[in-house]
């Protein structure tokens, strides 16, 4: 792929952008569609060939609803795997996690996630020079969608998260759980559901411990030691 081997041939390919945030900071991407109600039992078989390259963006009559699919972290992050190495022949595995998180509508006794996004990164050396490369994973069952972005490197600097999920005791499943036992429960139900739950990693002090916040309209957080389970609401800026 050309555009791949002149993104690799250069230290910076991504303007001025320090840090990878949406797809749309990534200079390659790609789109597939799976079918989300076989894919995991395909997997488990060994089997790989699950991707379908995309011909068309999912229209909005053709999403199902929230909670029709219930997948948990570690069914997330399988399929980010396979995707992985259908892409780029890698698993995710010598890979340093930047951002994973987690998001699904408000509904009672709520179990599984909607969606998944993770970013992660490694370090290599382009033209003697140490610099980070950097992709994503969006996955996207209720659209049958997945989509992905890389060739992008970007400078090191101070700010970049490593976190290591396959090390955590806490899930984000469990942390949604415990996010609901300890008030979020109570907090959803004052707007009837009508709003969102996004779990992720890291909180907003940049450690490695699990977000989870309800919004919109509902001021609800908790951050969740991923070790432990001990929690705490977030500390507000002065």
């Amino acid at each position: 792929m050309l555009v791949a081997v002149i993104s690799a041939c250069q230290p910076f390919d991504n303007g001025e952008r320090k840090y990878p945030s949406t797809i749309g900071t990534f200079n390659v991407t790609g789109e597939f569609i799976i079918n989300p109600t076989t894919i995991l039992d395909t997997l488990d078989h060994g089997k790989t060939n699950v991707f379908t390259p995309a011909l068309a963006t999912p229209t909005e009559d053709s999403i199902l609803p929230s909670g029709s699919i219930q997948w948990t972290q570690s069914e997330y992050l399988k399929v980010a795997n396979a995707l992985s190495q259908s892409v780029w022949n890698e698993s995710l595995e010598d890979w340093s996690v930047y951002y994973l998180a987690f998001n699904r509508e408000c509904q009672d006794n709520p179990k599984g996630f909607d969606d998944l996004t993770i970013i992660y990164y490694k370090t290599i050396t382009v033209n003697m020079q140490k610099v980070y490369t950097a992709r994503i994973i969006e996955i996207f069952p209720l659209a049958s969608n997945v989509s992905w972005g890389g060739e992008t490197n970007f400078p090191i600097s101070s700010g970049w998260n490593e976190i290591d999920p396959s090390k955590f005791k806490i899930t984000a499943d469990d942390a949604l759980r415990i996010a609901e036992e300890n008030g979020g429960k109570e907090a959803r139900l004052k707007l009837k559901n009508h709003c969102d739950i996004l779990v992720r990693a890291p909180n907003h002090s940049n450690d490695d411990s699990w977000d989870v916040g309800y919004y919109y309209g509902v001021d609800f957080e908790l951050i969740i030691d991923p070790f432990s389970g001990h929690f705490q609401t977030p500390t507000q800026s002065p």
